[in-house]
């Protein structure tokens, strides 16, 4: 039975600092987080983990993997922990994208895009993963490396917000 979650972000890609929207597409680590892949590892050296679950992107995975090195636990990977998918925009300046959501003039969260997912969709995929792993999860003690939109949701989730 879980008794303490934590969550990470994987550490700075070449996309990131430039400015790119990533979400489910190809994204490496840069030297700047392969650092905050080592920072975070030495953090987590000392809590002991019975678990960590990654999204499968290799950003976050290859994050998580090197905290697991400290640790006897293996890395277990999970599709549903992926970064929100923005469609057409992946690749593109994420000015792009904030751009067009502004000019839809509704609601950030329904907005859609080709090939993307909304925010609540993601949401979903989060509740979905929270109610899995507390109901088989037997560790006491996890961690979970992913994304910053999929650690929002999680937040959410666990926060019961709307």
């Amino acid at each position: 039975m879980i008794s303490t979650l934590y969550i990470a972000r994987h550490g700075e890609t070449n996309e990131n600092a430039q400015g790119i929207v990533q979400g489910h597409s190809y994204g490496m680590l840069s030297e700047r987080g392969l650092r905050q892949a080592v920072l975070i590892a030495a953090r987590f050296s000392t809590i002991p983990l019975d678990a960590i679950w990654s999204s499968d992107l290799d950003r976050a995975r290859i994050t998580a993997e090197t905290i697991a090195k400290s640790h006897s636990v293996e890395v277990r990977i999970d599709r549903r922990l992926r970064e929100k998918s923005f469609g057409i925009y992946e690749g593109r300046p994420s000015s792009d994208y904030i751009r067009d959501r502004a000019a839809q003039n509704g609601n950030p969260l329904t907005f859609r895009v080709s090939g993307g997912e909304t925010f609540p969709e993601l949401f979903e995929r989060c509740d979905q993963f929270l109610r899995e792993l507390f109901d088989t999860e037997t560790g006491e003690t996890v961690l979970i490396v992913a994304h910053g939109g999929t650690n929002r949701g999680l937040l959410r989730s666990l926060l019961k917000l709307t």
